[in-house]
């Protein structure tokens, strides 16, 4: 189905321009020449996207935008401003009522369409959050369970959105800039230059990619819909592919495996927790890093240990909450969500298994994963 767009500006000019630009994108395009006709076909045409100039006549882009986000039928629409007005506080009260994003005229198509299918994603991803919300909601009823179910889905949603909002649109900011830069200056950008500004886009979509990733598997686990398929898999093999992944040399982490321990787990889940802690022992711990593997109880136990200053403790207790970061030591020197720990442990339950920390002796940090062994505890 194609995408419908709301054109409203005063101007018939720009109206035909990027009438003309968006079909010829595949967009289906609406127009309104002022405000009251934009909120006219808003209400009866309930349009995917809104394209509002700020500046017209009976009602400005900002009346309008009021209006929309007020009323049930029509709050979720997103919205793009469009504007000839160059002040920085302009695009603030905009985005202050509600805007998605904040353009300036005239408008590069590219520009244009990308910022629109970012809207248009961003508010895709905010209405599952509210539809997954309202499901819970209605299930509520007296039940003390059905109210901390809510609770969890509200604290969920906020989360989620304020990391849309900033963890998520740093890489689309990085991308849409140098995008934009090669766009209008393609010929007058240094070839060294384009190739350092194509390197910045590929790590910023790089990044964003494994958050989105790291979204999809918290809300898959808090929504109960993670998939587990667990079989028997040789504990260490796991643990050198996940070092081949995270592209580790060969003697930065010690590996001792003496048992060759097998253990059941989904091969997939167990390759996302294993590179979560080892990455973690490397970016926040210091060498030498040593993971051990080995029976313990019926139960196969991987620990992963390094020798940097460990946890600080009184950050212990949360240090597999979702969203949590330390306040003090090298953590906060690092970028990261605080989602990591948080996912290695959901995932950790989905194979009926277990993920604890313990201080390292002499000093450093020890995270350690305990899997359930095959029912004859074999081992290769």
């Amino acid at each position: 189905m194609r995408t419908r767009v709301l054109v409203a500006d005063d101007s018939g000019v720009v109206r035909a321009v990027l009438t003309e630009q968006l079909s010829a994108r595949g967009f289906t395009v609406l127009q309104a020449a002022d405000g009251e006709q934009a909120l006219t076909v808003c209400r009866r045409e309930r349009p995917d996207i809104v394209l509002l100039d700020v500046d017209m006549p009976v009602r400005t882009g900002h009346e309008v935008l009021t209006e929309l986000r007020g009323a049930a039928e029509t709050r979720d629409i997103p919205v793009v401003f469009l504007t000839g007005r160059a002040q920085v506080s302009d695009a603030a009260e905009g985005l202050a009522l509600g805007a998605h994003d904040y353009l300036r005229k005239p408008v590069e198509p590219i520009e244009l369409v990308a910022r629109m299918t970012t809207a248009l994603r961003l508010s895709e991803l905010q209405d599952e959050l509210r539809r997954r919300n309202d499901e819970l909601s209605e299930s509520v009823g007296r039940l003390e369970e059905a109210n901390a179910e809510l609770t969890n889905a509200n604290k969920l949603a906020a989360d989620l959105i304020a990391m849309l909002s900033h963890d998520l649109r740093q890489p689309l900011t990085t991308i849409i800039a140098y995008a934009e830069v090669l766009v209008t200056d393609w010929s007058g950008v240094p070839d060294s230059d384009k190739h350092q500004s194509l390197e910045r886009m590929h790590a910023a979509a790089r990044h964003l990619d494994q958050l989105v990733e790291e979204v999809l598997i918290m809300v898959r686990a808090e929504t109960d819909a993670m998939p587990t398929e667990r079989r028997e898999i040789v504990a260490a093999a796991a643990v050198h592919e996940a070092l081949t992944v995270l592209a580790v040399a060969p003697d930065a982490v010690t590996v001792r495996d003496p048992a060759s321990a097998r253990a059941l787990v989904d091969p997939g889940h167990l390759k996302h927790i294993l590179s979560n802690l080892l990455g973690n022992a490397l970016k926040y711990g210091a060498p030498p890093v040593e993971v051990e593997v080995g029976h313990a109880a019926g139960a196969v136990e991987i620990r992963i240990s390094d020798h940097g200053e460990g946890v600080p403790a009184e950050f212990v207790p949360r240090v597999f909450d979702r969203f949590a970061r330390a306040g003090s030591g090298v953590a906060t020197t690092k970028k990261g969500t605080g989602l990591g720990l948080y996912i290695v442990r959901q995932l950790a339950h989905a194979n009926r298994a277990t993920v604890r920390y313990e201080r390292n002796e002499p000093a450093g940090a020890s995270f350690i994963l305990r899997l359930e062994a095959p029912p004859d505890g074999a081992a290769a």
